[in-house]
């Protein structure tokens, strides 16, 4: 008789699966503007956090042989995620790492490292699935939150610039309106997803001061797009660089690149700063 899969052999098939959907969607199963665009939401940087959890999965102490009940969850997850996959968005994908982390953290509430592995995949369901309802349902006052910030900006260090609901104009007949791609708190799922995976990859447990150190690489992930739409609306010649008539302006990889480091360095240097803060 062939012996049953362990509990963490489960687990990592299932997440391997999800890990398989993810980089489909995330790739754009070959169409090269969705792959890019998702570059720039800087949802691949989902797959290190993954990486994290995979590797939780395969240190963790050997457990019991999985129960038929155990079995019989895992493959209606399976089927579930599948299903969730073809939601057009990463929204159906995060809903399933969601429900995988729970059945995780359930069933290893006494294993640290599997522990570990679930609060990875809550993190990037937060960021996947939770953030873009959040951002669609208060849509509006996040914006106006982003046109206060640029426009506080305008006035300290450029008052010539007309700021009037939620355009903004330029001496020499520039006018722009932010709208929702161009918020600038785009960064803070993403940066809580990977100050979470950092720190699962150095320890099995959040401290009580992750909450600052995120606080802190969220700060600076949007004052970077802060910055961006600062220089977007400063001249014409500003705007064609740093975002173009369709949004292929130089500047725009210039910013990711700055954002998406100073979110995988930040959330290095935070995680770890919270965990000798906390000792």
């Amino acid at each position: 008789m062939q012996a049953l899969p362990t509990q963490n052999q489960l687990f990592l098939w299932l997440l391997i699966g999800l890990a398989g959907l993810l980089a489909a969607r995330i790739t754009g199963l070959g169409e090269i503007e969705l792959f890019l665009d998702k570059i720039n939401n800087l949802d691949v940087i989902s797959l290190g956090v993954l990486a994290v959890a995979a590797w939780r999965l395969v240190r963790a102490r050997a457990s019991a042989s999985a129960v038929p009940a155990q079995i019989a969850t895992a493959l209606a997850i399976a089927v579930i995620s599948v299903g969730l996959g073809f939601v057009p968005s990463t929204v159906g994908i995060g809903a399933g790492f969601a429900i995988l982390g729970g059945f995780i953290l359930r069933a290893g509430q006494t294993n640290p490292d599997l522990r570990a592995a679930a609060i990875c995949l809550l993190a990037l369901a937060s960021h996947l699935c939770l953030a873009p309802i959040v951002f669609r349902v208060f849509l509006d006052p996040i914006l106006q939150i982003d046109r206060y910030l640029v426009g506080w900006a305008f006035t300290a260090i450029r008052p010539d610039i007309v700021w009037s609901g939620a355009r903004f104009a330029a001496p020499d007949g520039l006018t722009i309106a932010i709208v929702g791609g161009c918020s600038s708190f785009g960064g803070i799922s993403v940066a809580i997803a990977v100050h979470i995976g950092w720190a699962m990859r150095v320890r099995t447990r959040l401290t009580r001061l992750d909450a600052v150190a995120i606080l802190a690489t969220a700060v600076l992930a949007t004052a970077i797009n802060i910055t961006r739409l600062i220089l977007t609306g400063w001249d014409q010649q500003s705007y064609a660089f740093w975002h173009g008539v369709a949004g292929d302006g130089p500047g725009l990889m210039i910013a990711w690149f700055a954002q998406t480091t100073a979110i995988l360095i930040g959330g290095y240097l935070s995680a770890t700063w919270a965990a000798k803060a906390d000792r």
